[in-house]
């Protein structure tokens, strides 16, 4: 996400989350986009990630959201703690998907947890793009990073 369009998301975020309260209501959606804008802005987000740990402690979906959605920015970026979010989320919301999207997504936290993560951010990459590196890297764990031999036999070619 852009800058410009995190900036638009914050503002609107924002005043929407105004308005509920006006009405005496809080909105888990609106504070978890704010969250998301506020991440592609550059923010720290570790308090927005702490208050709504707090205000999802009884609701699963709500739970499940928070912490797929900040394991999947902090992935974006190669961050320490992507995984351990990613992990919970799907642990706790397993009754919640299908069985085609408890698969997919198993499949998924399997193959991410390939790519080294640290504390500095990298620029950020999509989904898939995340993916490839991961299987790259994961067939270069599988082989234990030696290359295939190569043997070459002058008598198959053809004169």
């Amino acid at each position: 996400m852009g800058e410009e369009e995190a900036s638009r998301i914050v503002e609107l975020t924002q005043k929407r989350k105004q308005a509920c309260l006006r009405h005496g209501h809080s909105s888990i959606c609106s504070n978890l986009q704010l969250m998301t804008g506020k991440f592609w802005l550059g923010e720290s987000v570790d308090k927005d990630f702490q208050s709504l740990q707090q205000q999802t402690l009884n609701t699963i979906h709500g739970r499940v959201l928070l912490h797929l959605i900040h394991g999947q920015l902090l992935m974006s970026r190669r961050l320490s703690g992507a995984m351990d979010s990613l992990n919970r989320g799907f642990t706790e919301g397993r009754l919640l998907f299908t069985p085609q999207d408890y698969f997919l997504v198993l499949k998924r936290h399997q193959t991410l947890a390939h790519l080294p993560l640290g504390n500095s951010p990298l620029p950020a990459e999509s989904l898939d793009s995340l993916l490839n590196s991961a299987r790259v890297i994961q067939q270069l764990e599988q082989s234990g990073g030696k290359r295939s031999e190569y043997s070459s036999d002058h008598r198959d070619t053809f004169d």
